[in-house]
């Protein structure tokens, strides 16, 4: 990736006519904890300031339909049929629409980004550990595939580190669950702690449901303080924006 001047990264792993970007937390409006590029309106933040970085971020992709969904950490995953379609509360959204811009809202949660080769369709996943260990990815294929979607290509952005994303008993059992496979993403921490590895949590599920082409940031938001908010540092703080476009062709 290749850091835009006003604060965009573009994503160089999907195919034309597919165009992806991770914003950081640079070129935007906001102040003290939140500055700069917040794009989170229940941060806590101005609401207005949110609003301008929400239009910036608009005209710096070059389109005025720019999904976000509200976030629950939940397994829901909608289909943008219509460009003016909200998608409402939801953790994953895909479209064959051109010219529509998906974005996961995160900071520390992993974004995941999804397309096939040959630019049917896209997809956007908020894999945070509940939506996760609830198997959000299965359905979010099963849908971009409804699409027309054969050979997936996934891209898992920004999220906490495996040396930094200190979890309980829990939420192993809870991946454990769903996969025993998962406990290999698991490693002693202090105490009955554990340090959880989303990147591979996020793998495992996408090998197990037959996506083969997958890349990764291998950044640590709770680590790199100049790039990228963290919720797990900073407690108040703003929300970053991986995106995903299906240009015309």
């Amino acid at each position: 990736m290749q850091e835009h001047k006003l604060g965009l990264m573009q994503i160089h792993c999907f195919a034309p006519p597919v165009v992806a970007f991770q914003t950081t937390r640079h070129g935007g409006s906001s102040s003290g904890a939140y500055a700069s590029f917040n794009l989170g309106p229940n941060s806590g933040d101005d609401a207005a300031t949110v609003a301008h970085n929400r239009l910036r971020l608009a005209l710096l992709l070059d389109t005025p339909q720019v999904k976000f969904m509200q976030q629950e950490h939940g397994c829901k995953v909608v289909t943008i049929t219509d460009a003016s379609q909200d998608p409402g509360v939801c953790d994953g959204m895909v479209t064959a629409l051109n010219n529509v811009a998906l974005c996961v809202q995160t900071a520390d949660c992993l974004p995941l980004l999804l397309a096939d080769d040959a630019g049917t369709a896209i997809g956007a996943v908020h894999c945070g550990w509940r939506s996760l260990s609830g198997g959000i990815i299965a359905p979010a294929l099963t849908a971009l595939r409804a699409l027309g979607a054969e050979h997936i290509c996934a891209w898992m952005g920004p999220a906490i580190g495996p040396q930094s994303f200190e979890v309980g008993p829990e939420v192993k059992a809870a991946f454990v669950k769903l996969d025993p496979r998962a406990a290999k993403c698991f490693v002693p921490g202090q105490g009955d702690r554990l340090l959880a590895d989303l990147y591979a949590l996020t793998r495992l599920q996408l090998e197990a449901a037959g996506v083969q082409e997958i890349s990764a940031a291998c950044f640590d938001t709770f680590t790199e303080s100049e790039l990228f908010y963290s919720y797990r540092r900073d407690g108040v703080t703003g929300r970053m924006a991986s995106v995903i476009v299906k240009r015309a062709a």
